[in-house]
């Protein structure tokens, strides 16, 4: 009798685990596990056994969508928030903004006009992410952190490539400093000297015809042009840096 009823047991609770709920269930487990592609297909799994209707529909496809997009599968998740319609509709085109933003097309969003008060922070970010500040303001969603992160957007720091450049070929080593590389700066100064010198001594002993003086000069010279390429390079890379981490500022005032 007990061997019976763990048979029984057995294939009741199998049937239920493949049954549309028990599917629906695991995929949302396999989800807050954040095995969101295994999760997408036990979705996809549930739809075409269940046939649920619309309400249900949509919002097992929203989830799908989700699915995706955090697995960085930002084209098949866009697939999936279009099909979204009814009262989650709203949710799937933020989630649509999200992707597009993650995916790194501003555009998109950013050119997006009819959108609701939580819609409008997606935008706001797009075009804060774009550098059109003045857009941005037509949008600003209520709250300090928004406010000041257009404000800091309008006065990131940035460092002139030409000047940093021009430092550089004036005093070798200026322009890093100026791009708060100092000790990079100092070691170019040294080099380039050391060069120098070594060269005037090798000309002072012997003249023009100092193997040593055209030998130390001819690399001082690639040091002294490579010294401003350095420094044009070194302000590039500032730049980047501020707008990486104005960016991720912006990042994560979105998401979920």
């Amino acid at each position: 009798m007990i061997g019976v009823f763990l048979l029984w047991a057995g294939l009741t609770l199998g049937g239920e685990a493949f049954s549309p709920e028990g599917i629906y269930g695991f995929a949302r487990y396999l989800y807050d596990r954040c095995e969101y592609l295994r999760a997408a297909g036990e979705f996809q799994r549930y739809l075409f056994l269940a046939h649920p209707g619309p309400g249900k529909r949509d919002s097992v496809q929203l989830w799908i969508g989700l699915s995706y997009r955090k697995a960085r599968e930002f084209e098949r998740a866009l697939r999936y928030f279009e099909r979204v319609k009814g009262e989650l509709k709203d949710e799937a085109r933020y989630q649509t903004g999200l992707c597009y933003i993650y995916a790194g097309k501003y555009d998109t969003v950013a050119g997006w006009e009819e959108v609701g008060p939580r819609t409008a922070e997606l935008v706001f970010a797009a075009r804060l992410l774009r550098g059109q500040w003045e857009r941005a303001r037509s949008v600003l969603p209520q709250g300090g952190r928004w406010r000041e992160l257009l404000r800091r957007g309008q006065n990131l720091p940035r460092k002139s490539l030409v000047l940093a450049g021009l430092l550089s070929a004036a005093i070798p080593g200026a322009g890093k400093a100026y791009c708060n590389r100092t000790w990079d700066g100092v070691y170019s100064l040294i080099t380039i000297g050391a060069f120098v010198w070594q060269s005037y001594q090798g000309f002072r002993r012997k003249g023009g015809n100092s193997l040593r003086g055209w030998a130390f000069g001819i690399a001082g010279g690639i040091f002294y042009f490579g010294n401003i390429y350095g420094s044009v390079a070194a302000a590039r890379l500032y730049n980047l840096d501020q707008w990486g981490r104005f960016r991720d500022e912006v990042l994560d005032m979105v998401g979920d």
